[in-house]
């Protein structure tokens, strides 16, 4: 039985109706209030560039599931890496891949860092649901990589799918804590949300238009969004549910509730080490546009067409079961390991 951390009354904040899941499984299905196709404040040549959003929630017997993994413990964050984050105090955070046949000195960028770091392999059960999703997903967006290998960034899209996971604990406070407004880099081309504990309420900022104009940047700033073509979006997530997204394109933050202590998986796109990731981790060039906009237009039709679901646990268990089947080797350098 996993040891969850403290938390008591929750605060008041509208919550989401989920709608059914499919036969297939936990179904992602759209934002209603969000346009469709949508554009982040970002872009390239005088155009937005095109973002994307889903949720969803994992069946209950996954998410205990996943909550019964070692480091699900608040006496063990120490024994897996977790430390309080420089830019939001009021989080702890930990960084590992989920490459099932890498070790622990994996080297590969640290979004929150800036910079490269080594990367502990992911708990078990934790590397397995990221390998579900890869199976699950990866398909939905094969067509935004086709004819991009040889790119440097088509690369990462193509091989490090979930590949690295960000691990956040609240500290526990007795008052609203708010994620600063930004976008993330590279890794969050592509990116999975989860809550197991606890409610978080991303915010959003989006427009319904690629044409690009003077576009406000703070989310959190709502006289900054009147009288323009933006929207803002708050999306409540408690335990169990998740987002796919894009926030590397869309402008973001997150509020934390007090008096409870929110625990949070993110898996994003695994980057290397090398020096072109610091370069293209702004998301500023042309390639990045282009390759951003493929992605999103890729997971838009799979979501119309119901085609985007989540892992179920039969999922994560025949991935555990085929995992115990490969063989580590002794030391992995970098993340051009997995390039080759």
């Amino acid at each position: 039985m996993y040891l969850a951390w403290p938390c008591t009354a929750r605060a008041a904040w509208p919550q989401r109706r989920l709608k059914c899941n499919s036969a297939a499984g936990p179904l992602l299905y759209p934002v209603e209030e969000l346009p469709a196709p949508c554009y982040g404040a970002c872009g390239h040549g005088g155009r937005r560039t095109q973002g994307f959003l889903a949720v969803g929630q994992l069946e209950e017997d996954l998410l205990d599931y996943l909550r019964n993994d070692s480091w699900f413990d608040p006496r063990n964050l120490g024994n897996w890496g977790f430390q309080t984050d420089r830019k939001e105090p009021f989080l702890s955070k930990a960084d590992w891949h989920t490459f099932p046949q890498l070790h622990d000195d994996f080297v590969g960028l640290v979004p929150r860092l800036g910079k490269a770091a080594p990367l502990r392999r992911a708990p078990q059960r934790c590397l397995a649901f990221a390998e579900s999703l890869r199976r699950r997903i990866s398909c939905s967006i094969s067509g935004a990589v086709a004819g991009e290998e040889g790119r440097w960034l088509g690369t990462a899209v193509a091989t490090g799918r979930f590949g690295a996971v960000e691990a956040q604990v609240q500290l526990v406070d007795d008052t609203w804590q708010f994620m600063r407004s930004h976008r993330d880099g590279a890794s969050g081309l592509l990116q999975l949300g989860l809550t197991l504990q606890g409610s978080r309420y991303l915010r959003l900022g989006c427009h319904g238009n690629a044409t690009s104009a003077d576009s406000p940047q703070n989310v959190w700033d709502e006289d900054g969004w009147k009288g323009g073509d933006g929207s803002l979006i708050m999306l409540p997530l408690t335990a169990g549910q998740v987002y796919l997204a894009t926030p590397a394109v869309l402008e973001h933050g997150v509020a934390y509730e007090p008096h409870g202590a929110t625990v949070a998986l993110m898996f994003r796109l695994a980057l290397p080490d090398s020096a072109v990731a610091e370069e293209v981790n702004r998301c500023q060039c042309e390639a990045f546009h282009l390759l951003a906009g493929k992605v999103a237009r890729q997971l838009q039709h799979a979501l119309d067409e119901q085609r985007l679901h989540l892992p179920s646990l039969a999922d994560v268990k025949q991935a555990e079961l085929e995992m115990e089947k490969v063989t580590r080797p002794p030391k992995a350098p970098g993340i051009r390991n997995w390039y080759v």
